[in-house]
């Protein structure tokens, strides 16, 4: 008895404790539960705080009708964009989700469409460039624009027994059955009549034989796109068989078949990518912001009816300002026979779909232009009235400019007039606003004026009185206002212009405020001056003066070269206000060449912005000529001729213009005298020899070299060759001894 009450202790504590640990593994999963929602709910609370501006969606759209949708619409958290819807398709693991047009709004695909539209995809990436996994990438797996006409209507989604993120809603499912797969088997689980534009936050990479049991995860293997290793945008038509592609996997070490019969192998399935986008980390997604989307559709390429034209551009909006952007984008043809069907020869439901799988993200979708619902347009124009100037991207203004501001409205045409349109004017920072009016077109013209004091700070919000259709097509908005003080950078500014049918935005460009200039000082002579010495350097110009109370006394010209002031004088009285008009002699500039500064100071300690000029001083010097010349012999009773013992040398410098300028030296001798106290002339003479030529040399000048410029030299070095120069000419009957004489040398700047 005992060993049984024993034995049943045990089978107590064992049940109890049985219960017990299910107990805290459903806890556990309660309390894993209530991380995720908390992180979800997190993470679209932030969203719907910074949701961009939208349309209200009842309208337009109905969520869609599948028994496992979990699509709803939410509202706006923020007073910057009141009365903004967005749908949410999915918020948790193992969710699908869609939304879809209404019969009465359909895509018509005989027709140019333009539709744009801000997508949230979580915030579940990273900036890393590893292989993925969960440390990298928790976000699953996005969602797809899809044009359709799958005759389930609005409950058209992927026909699977249980929800697989790859799809994302609209592609066809890959099954379990690892050795079945067909194109044609996973095309037909597809939304039918189809062309979708994934946006692809999770990678479907399994490939190896090992990891091919289950349901596929292979989508994004697709050779032809190349290596897709990070979240991508691409297009396909989820209901062709064209779309998809199987690849086998042998069980052998490469994968490949081995070389005996019946070899095991399993298959995956990939999908083929057309106009791939692709980041270069997981953060191009899912990245916690809003990334806007723009789609321009054609009704034909390249002549062909039958082929669409579709454009989408992505990120082309800067999510915080509005501002547009570059982006990145794609060009696909729409085969329309792939998305036609005979009920709808002309037309396709569009919407979003999304599916996760065991990563979770928030989709959410808000919607700015409905195609061929309304086509608008907004457009922006800064102008400098002062500068009489178009201000573009980083043009300048000044302080105190006069500036006009346009914004011009339009419609350009759809099935239904645009209504409600309320003007939300972000206007640019460092103005000053003083008034402007509204300018309706139609018949009537009207305007309405807008005062200094309908104002507050840097916005502008006004309801438009004016419903848009195509007799009344556009709205011009006009401000008036003056540029204030402080000089700087202003950053862009994205003003809204929000109806019930579309959103339209336009943006004035950043641009920079230069400081008021009370001294602006313009030069009309030449910025690079030749004068020789004894010309004029001329400065020439004009200073504009802000103080109309000055005059030209107040005013100090300023010139300095080579970083010594030269020249500080008033203005003359006698010239025009502000007028210069001055002569600088030459010899202010002592270089051959002088870096000079010229500026105007007034009474009040204002400067003006400097100007640099260069001016080359043209001058003639003999800088140089051979000193001594020595000349020694025996006498023989006969006449000799005695080379100097010395090359002879010159050296002129020649600065002046080029052209007909030119040079003499010329040269005088005094009579060679004996060294002692009779001082007896010697028997003889000196002649100078060059090119062939003999010139004695005396008391009258002789010239010696003669030089025409054909550039400007600095220096001119002239060395005679070996038969050039000075000698002596000794006659028979000249004495012996020491005799000394003078060369004076004269350079002359005749030509």
């Amino acid at each position: 008895m005992t060993s049984a009450k024993i034995l049943k202790g045990v089978r107590n504590m064992i049940v109890k404790g049985l219960i017990l640990w299910l107990v805290g593994l459903a806890l556990g999963g309660v309390l894993l539960s209530r991380n995720i929602s908390a992180q979800a709910n997190a993470d679209l609370t932030y969203a719907l705080e910074h949701t961009p501006q939208g349309i209200p969606l009842q309208q337009y759209f109905k969520i869609g009708t599948s028994l496992n949708n979990h699509a709803r619409i939410v509202d706006s958290n923020t007073q910057a964009t009141v009365n903004t819807q967005s749908v949410e398709l999915t918020n948790s693991t193992s969710q699908v989700g869609s939304i879809w047009s209404t019969d009465n709004n359909t895509f018509d695909l005989d027709n140019e469409q333009v539709a744009s539209m801000w997508l949230y995809f979580g915030d579940g990436g990273s900036d890393s460039t590893d292989d993925e996994s969960s440390k990298n990438n928790t976000a699953g797996d996005g969602m797809a624009f899809v044009l359709q006409n799958d005759s389930r209507g609005t409950a058209a989604t992927t026909n699977m027994h249980k929800i697989y993120g790859e799809t994302l809603g609209v592609w066809g499912y890959d099954d379990e059955n690892n050795q079945k797969e067909s194109p044609t088997s996973v095309a037909q689980s597809a939304i039918q009549n189809s062309w979708a534009l994934e946006f692809d936050t999770h990678m479907n990479l399994r490939s190896q034989y090992d990891s091919l049991i289950g349901p596929g995860n292979s989508y994004d293997i697709d050779a032809s796109a190349g290596k897709l290793k990070f979240p991508h945008i691409a297009s396909n038509y989820p209901g062709n068989v064209n779309s998809y592609h199987v690849e086998k996997v042998y069980h052998t070490a490469d994968g490949k078949p081995g070389w005996w019969p019946g070899n095991d192998w399993r298959s995956y399935v990939s999908l083929n990518h057309n106009g791939l986008i692709m980041g270069q980390n997981f953060n191009f997604l899912s990245n916690k912001n809003w990334h806007h989307l723009t789609l321009k559709y054609e009704p034909q390429r390249n002549g062909d009816s039958k082929i669409g034209d579709m454009t989408y551009t992505f990120n082309d909006k800067d999510p915080e300002t509005g501002a547009p952007l570059a982006g990145r984008s794609q060009n696909v043809p729409i085969d329309k026979s792939k998305i036609t069907d005979k009920d709808h020869p002309h037309t396709a439901r569009w919407g979003f779909t999304g599916a996760t799988g065991s990563s979770y993200e928030n989709n959410l979708v808000v919607f700015e232009q409905i195609p061929d619902l309304v086509d608008v347009s907004a457009d922006a124009q800064l102008t400098s009235l002062t500068q009489n100037k178009k201000i573009q991207e980083n043009d300048t203004v000044k302080e105190h400019d006069s500036v006009q501001l346009d914004y011009m409205i339009k419609y350009l045409g759809g099935k239904s007039e645009w209504h409600d349109v309320v003007a939300n004017l972000e206007l640019p920072k460092h103005i000053k606003y003083l008034g402007g009016k509204i300018t309706y077109s139609g018949q009537d013209n009207a305007t309405e004026t807008i005062t200094f004091k309908d104002f507050s700070a840097a916005t502008l919000i006004r309801k438009l009185s004016h419903i848009f259709n195509r007799n009344r097509s556009h709205v011009k908005i006009s401000l008036n206002g003056e540029v204030a003080e402080g000089a700087g950078k202003v950053s862009a500014a994205t003003s809204s212009f929000k109806g019930t049918e579309a959103v339209a935005e336009a943006t004035v460009p950043s641009f920079r405020v230069a400081p008021l200039k009370f001294l602006e000082l313009r030069l009309t002579n030449e910025s690079t001056q030749d004068v020789d010495e004894g010309q004029f350097v001329k400065i020439a110009g004009n200073v504009a003066v802000q103080d109309e109370n000055l005059k030209n006394p107040d005013l100090r010209l300023h010139v300095k070269s080579n970083g010594q002031e030269v020249y500080n004088q008033p203005l003359s009285g006698s010239d025009a206000f502000g007028a210069i008009n001055q002569k600088l002699q030459s010899s202010l500039f002592t270089e051959n060449k002088n870096d000079v500064t010229v500026w105007v100071t007034d009474n009040q300690g204002h400067t003006s912005d400097p100007i640099a000029l260069t001016v080359y001083l043209g001058r003639l010097a003999l800088k140089s000529v051979t000193g001594n010349l020595n000349f020694s012999g025996q006498l023989n009773g006969r006449t000799q001729l005695l080379k100097s013992q010395e090359p002879f040398s010159v050296n002129v410098e020649d600065t002046r213009k080029a052209s007909g300028s030119g040079w003499h030296l010329e040269a005088t001798a005094t009579a060679l005298d004996k060294d002692d106290a009779a001082g007896q002339p010697l028997a003889g003479q000196l002649l100078y020899k060059a090119n062939g030529l003999t010139t004695v040399l005396s008391d009258s000048a002789q010239n010696v070299i003669s030089h025409t410029n054909s550039e400007r030299v600095i220096p001119n070095k002239l060395t005679t060759d070996p038969d050039q120069g000075f000698y002596l000419q000794v006659d028979g009957g000249a004495v012996g001894g020491t005799y000394t004489g003078r060369i004076t040398w004269t350079l002359s700047n005749t030509p």
